[in-house]
């Protein structure tokens, strides 16, 4: 019986000994995996890395996609399904829905829109040069450059003379391209690639004050077709607390698609606004609003000197009551 227990205890202490050498081992051999791409890798040959995980990928189509939307205003999280598409150089749509609603955003080599079901029956418009007056609407309209979202989402190469590498830090690179938008303000665009992967991990725009004004991160790389593409897509509009999260199953890569795919909702009632019609229409409203309040003010003013005119001078001033400054009319607009 002795013997019998102490063998048991060798087997034992063998088979502790025997996980802990094998934890050594794997904890070595993670430690010795070896990144993907070089710390000392250049700016040129990493632009070239990520065009290679893409190349010969023009366009995709996935009818299998959940969407969560939060945002102030919403209790919760809105989770949507629908579909995405998207082709170069110019061409994407996102439809998706729930219960409550559906939402529409899309573009072609001419213009995007935006479409919102309940609300208003009108598809918003815009030129691509003109995305950057949606800041302008009230509340504003988060939304992403169309030829940025084609590089984003694969189907559109980054070109390397636009772009400069900065040191590795915690095992990523960071490429950057500074450029100027149509309205003169300077933008700053950036890429964070991991080293040990050799996957983009997000794209970033910043303003001139280095503000993050979208953030994109990409995450659950997939092979597709001879392409490596994220199917995990989170979007982030800090400045309108607004974040996107688009999860992407299966993915059907490089057929032809339908003209009709890249035009906006169209119907017995539906109306199209483009938003410079829009924002010439707030400013006419404005400046009605703004005449009314000045006249409005202006008239009441001159009633209240009228009155302090015919005060009698001679009576005795009541020092023990606080002096109360005249009313002044105003009249505020309110927005439906």
């Amino acid at each position: 019986m002795l013997r019998m227990r102490r063998l048991l205890t060798v087997l034992l202490l063998l088979h502790l000994g025997g996980c802990q050498m094998s934890q050594y081992w794997l904890r070595t051999e993670r430690r010795n995996v070896e990144p993907v791409l070089s710390p000392g890798i250049t700016a040129d040959e990493l632009v070239s890395w990520l065009n290679g995980r893409t190349e010969g990928l023009s366009s995709w189509r996935s009818n299998d996609v959940r969407v969560q939307v939060r945002m102030p205003g919403l209790p919760l999280p809105q989770k949507l399904t629908g579909s995405l598409a998207c082709s170069a150089p110019r061409s994407f749509r996102l439809v998706a829905q729930n219960l409550a609603g559906l939402a529409d955003f899309g573009s072609n080599d001419d213009f995007c829109w935006a479409y919102a079901r309940p609300g208003e029956p009108v598809v918003l418009t815009w030129q691509h040069e003109d995305a950057g007056m949606l800041s302008l609407l009230p509340g504003g309209l988060p939304h992403l450059d169309s030829e940025w979202l084609m590089t984003i989402l694969g189907v559109a190469p980054l070109e390397p003379a636009d772009w400069r590498l900065e040191s590795a830090v915690n095992r990523t690179v960071r490429l950057v391209s500074t450029e100027t938008d149509t309205e003169g303000r300077t933008l700053e665009r950036s890429i964070v690639v991991d080293l040990m992967t050799g996957e983009a991990q997000e794209h970033v725009l910043r303003d001139g004050y280095g503000d993050v004004q979208v953030r994109v991160q990409l995450s659950d790389y997939r092979p597709q077709g001879g392409a490596d593409l994220p199917h995990i897509v989170r979007v982030s509009f800090p400045s309108s607390e607004t974040e996107l999260v688009i999860s992407i199953g299966k993915i059907s890569e490089n057929l032809p698609l339908e003209a009709r795919l890249w035009e906006p909702p169209s119907g017995s009632g539906i109306q199209r606004l483009d938003v410079r019609e829009v924002l010439a229409q707030l400013e006419r409203v404005g400046s009605r609003a703004a005449d009314a309040e000045s006249t409005s003010e202006a008239r009441a003013n001159a009633t209240l000197q009228q009155i302090a005119d015919r005060r009698d001078v001679e009576s005795e001033p009541v020092f023990d009551e606080p002096a109360v400054a005249p009313r002044r009319f105003r009249w505020f607009p309110f927005w439906p």
